[in-house]
C-alpha cells in the first residue's frame, strides 16, 4: 500500500530532514521541484539506488545520476504570463525587468520559495541573472506572495493578479 502526500518541495525538504533526524525513516520516493534536494540526499547517504524499468527506457541516461540514485524526470519554466481579458498582448511585458515598471505595481503575484521547490530554483536563477538588487526592486511592487507554485496561475485566471 502506499500513501501519498503532497506538499511544497522545500516543506518536503524539511519534513524528511526532521523525520531523519528523530530516527524516523518513512519516505520511499520523493518528487520535488528542487533538484539540489537530491544532491542533498546523496551526499547525506539518504538515497539508495534505485533504477525503474520505465526511466531506463524513457530518461536518457544524462538525464539520470550516474550511480542510480535519481533521475529528472520533469522540468518545470517559470515565465511571466498574464491574463489576456486584463492586459492587452501590446501592452504585456516581456521581461522580468518590465515588471519593475510602475504600471505594474498591485499586480504581480509570485509563488514563494520557502515552499515551492520550483519557485525556490527560478528564484535562485533571478538572483544568479538579475541580482539580488533586482528581488528588491521587485518587492517596491507590492507584488501578492503566494504559497505554490500552482497557486500562481489560479490568482492571474481569477483577476488577482494580472
Amino acid at each position: 500500500m502506499a500513501r501519498v502526500e503532497r506538499a511544497g518541495g522545500e516543506r518536503v525538504f524539511t519534513r524528511v530532514a526532521q523525520e531523519y533526524a528523530a530516527g524516523i525513516h518513512s519516505v520511499d520516493a520523493v518528487s520535488t521541484g528542487d533538484a539540489a534536494q537530491f544532491l542533498a540526499w546523496k551526499r547525506q547517504g539518504r538515497l539508495v539506488p534505485y533504477l525503474p524499468e520505465d526511466v531506463a527506457r524513457h530518461i536518457p541516461a544524462e538525464h539520470r545520476d550516474t550511480e542510480g540514485f535519481y533521475a529528472t524526470v520533469r522540468s518545470t519554466l517559470c515565465v511571466i504570463a498574464y491574463n489576456t481579458t486584463q492586459v492587452a498582448r501590446a501592452d504585456a511585458p516581456t521581461s522580468f525587468a518590465d515588471l519593475l515598471e510602475p504600471k505594474w505595481k498591485g499586480k504581480i503575484v509570485k509563488a514563494h520559495p520557502s515552499y515551492s521547490g520550483t519557485i525556490m530554483t527560478s528564484t535562485y536563477q533571478m538572483v544568479r541573472e538579475l541580482g539580488w538588487p533586482y528581488l528588491e526592486k521587485l518587492s517596491k511592487q507590492n507584488v501578492l506572495q503566494v504559497q505554490s507554485a500552482t497557486d500562481t496561475p489560479k490568482k492571474v485566471l481569477l483577476g488577482d493578479a494580472r
